[in-house]
């Protein structure tokens, strides 16, 4: 194994001399008979394990040269001794507020000298190891997310044809009740894994800040449709549906219902949301949606029957935090808060009024301050628009709705409304 390397600068003969004499069995030794030549040393790239220094000397002092090491990125992290003849604190305390970890003082013991150097090159080693390994773990975490967006890409394709085959299949003829139920299993199947496959990196990402977000204006209507599909048997099973309500805005001109949003965070948010709140709402009740743009930013709340238990409610959005779910987990609402965080928006669980609950996300507007950008275009809502989505049965509407809406809308705003089932 190679030895390793230490530098004794020192402008006596007789000092550097004894010193080699040390060290030299156990260590690579080159000495400097002055500060200008230990730099000129360093400056060649021979770059020691260690540096020996006294500060006593003519042309530059071991402090100034100390100074100019540690103000040198390339020489910063060696490690510098002090040995010396000047004992008064001052000195000492000097020299280690410039960067050294250690003062010897002259006249010095072998043993000694020997002993603190060890300790010392025992933590260089330690910590050059440690960003050995930091170095090679950061490069195989970039080699697996490589691989990891090779499969994840190659696998969305597959997907797609898998998740959009079943409609092509609809419009070639008619289907029989047993095929539409293979199907819509189908459908539900493929965006089940596709969910799996966006998800599977995007919590730790979003932990660790390095989720970058592709923000665009979104259609809130297609996320619950797509939403709505993969939640078909879950609705079917509990009888409800999905209504939303359109409030025009504040500052006047047309409703719409777009947020700006990264496409995959704003379906795996409203899938993991829906889900959650179809799972709490008793049979036979309903899921309410209003949408509304507000000064710098789009407000949705989502509404369902059913309380969030109380020993849940202050840690509503806190990871594995889970109550009466047998296969829960504890990581919906923790992913729905982290997506927020990360689009620049919020989430919040509204206060405890009767048996339902409101979660309340606020998406932030975009300031656009060039006219060539493209600002959100003012729509009208097609009577068709949500066609291919459940409504709601006006015979299934309960006493819980009709409170809902006085508690959700006291000022009774104007509403464009229509129906996500």
């Amino acid at each position: 194994m190679e030895k390793q390397r230490i530098l004794i600068v020192d402008d006596s003969p007789m000092n550097l001399e004894a010193l080699s004499a040390i060290l030299v069995p156990d260590y690579t030794v080159q000495v400097a008979k002055s500060g200008n030549h230990a730099w000129a040393v360093l400056e060649e790239n021979h770059l020691p394990d260690l540096i020996i220094l006294d500060v006593l000397m003519q042309d530059m002092d071991g402090y100034e040269l100390c100074r100019l090491i540690k103000a040198d990125e390339r020489f910063q992290q060696i490690p510098v001794i002090f040995i010396t003849v000047k004992r008064d604190q001052e000195d000492e305390l000097q020299g280690l507020s410039l960067g050294a970890i250690d003062y010897i003082s002259k006249p010095f013991r072998p043993s000694i000298v020997r002993a603190r150097i060890e300790n010392h090159l025992a933590l260089v080693k330690t910590r050059q190891d440690l960003e050995a390994k930091s170095h090679a773990l950061e490069e195989a975490i970039s080699a697996r997310d490589a691989l990891e967006n090779v499969w994840r890409h190659d696998l969305k394709n597959s997907l797609g044809i898998i998740i959009h085959a079943p409609e092509e299949i609809r419009e070639m003829g008619e289907i029989t009740p047993s095929q539409e139920k293979m199907l819509t299993l189908m459908e539900v199947s493929g965006y089940r894994i596709l969910e799996m496959v966006n998800r599977s990196l995007d919590i730790a990402k979003m932990e660790q800040g390095s989720y970058t977000p592709t923000m665009a204006w979104l259609d809130i209507q297609t996320v619950l449709a797509q939403v709505n599909t993969e939640q078909k048997h879950l609705m079917e099973h509990k009888r409800a549906s999905i209504s939303s309500q359109l409030l025009a805005p504040h500052h006047g001109g047309t409703a719409t219902y777009r947020v700006w949003a990264d496409e995959l965070l704003l379906h795996t948010l409203f899938s993991n949301l829906v889900r959650n709140a179809l799972e709490a709402t008793p049979h036979g009740y309903n899921i309410t949606l209003s949408i509304e743009e507000l000064d710098g930013f789009t407000q949705i709340k989502l509404h369902n029957h059913g309380a969030v238990p109380k020993e849940m409610r202050t840690r509503f959005f806190q990871k594995y935090a889970t109550a009466g779910k047998m296969q829960g987990i504890g990581l919906g609402t923790y992913s729905a808060w982290l997506s927020m965080q990360t689009m620049g928006g919020s989430i919040s669980l509204e206060p405890h009024r009767g048996d339902f609950t409101c979660i309340t996300l606020n998406f932030p507007t975009p300031a656009f301050t060039d006219a060539s950008e493209t600002e959100p275009e003012e729509v009208v809502i097609p009577e068709d628009a949500t066609d291919h989505m459940p409504t709601e049965n006006p015979k299934q509407r309960d006493p819980f709705l009709a409170e809902l809406d006085l508690l959700a809308f006291p000022t009774q705003p104007k509403l464009y409304t229509t129906s996500a089932g």
